[in-house]
């Protein structure tokens, strides 16, 4: 086999991340076309292909009920957990698993996984990085590509932010900049969005209209304010 000197890496593009998603990134869908075209040249070229997932355990400390920051999300095994329908698939491309451990976020592609490894195996000197989402798994992922010496290009085209925070997504590009990270394309599709903690607003105000016994109107009142209040908050940051 050739010396392969560049490999793309296609960070968490899963269903749940995905808008109808239990921690749906806004407008997530949109890397998927980018990503798939960007996959097709390095396969045509011969150069290798991964793809991370999210493959948590039902009990973690990751997740909001067991002390965590989340969401329940991407559960192995579970439908969440899929590729996005239209990511594409291919024999070719390996698939990286992180997130395993119950003890651990597990953010980055290289955090408890053989990423480096196989990528030394293959020869590769630079990573090609893009998926979901800009603020946590795309950003842990470029900066452990730094430390483990590869060369970065962050495909600012194909990422978009979870912004629990409106500059999260800002911030994260900053960072990978710092560590030497080369950005390429429009870093405004990375991180200009709505927060995606509107999501979860709009899902949970959603579930609650669908079981509308079991849930007070004084209540649905009160999670309809707040997702009116956020997308308030939004709106003034954006017209700085």
């Amino acid at each position: 086999m050739s010396e392969q000197t560049k490999a793309l890496i296609v960070v968490d593009v899963q269903n749940d991340f995905c808008p109808g998603g239990s921690l749906a990134v806004a407008s997530g869908d949109e890397v998927v076309a980018p990503l798939n075209e960007l996959a097709k040249e390095f396969l045509d070229r011969g150069e290798p292909v991964f793809k991370t997932r999210d493959w948590h355990p039902a009990r973690t400390k990751h997740f909001a009920a067991y002390g965590g920051t989340w969401p329940i999300h991407c559960v192995q095994g579970t439908r969440g957990a899929q590729f996005h329908a239209d990511l594409i698939d291919d024999p070719r491309i390996t698939i990286i698993s992180k997130g395993t451990d119950e003890s651990a976020d597990g953010y980055s592609g290289f955090d408890g996984t053989n990423l480096a490894q196989l990528l030394r195996e293959e020869g590769v000197a630079e990573v090609w990085v893009g998926g979901l989402a800009t603020d946590y798994c795309v950003k842990h992922t470029v900066l452990d590509a730094r430390r483990e010496g590869f060369e970065v290009k962050a495909l600012a085209d194909a990422m978009r932010a979870v912004n629990l925070k409106p500059n999260d997504g800002r911030q994260a590009i900053e960072e990978m900049r710092d560590a030497g990270a080369e950005i390429v394309g429009n870093t405004a599709s990375a991180f200009c969005l709505l927060p995606s903690a509107f999501c979860f607003l709009l899902t949970d105000y959603r579930h609650l209209c669908l079981q509308s016994s079991l849930a007070s109107l004084a209540l649905r009142s009160q999670i309809f304010r707040s997702l009116l209040k956020g997308i308030s908050r939004q709106a003034s940051f954006f017209t700085l």
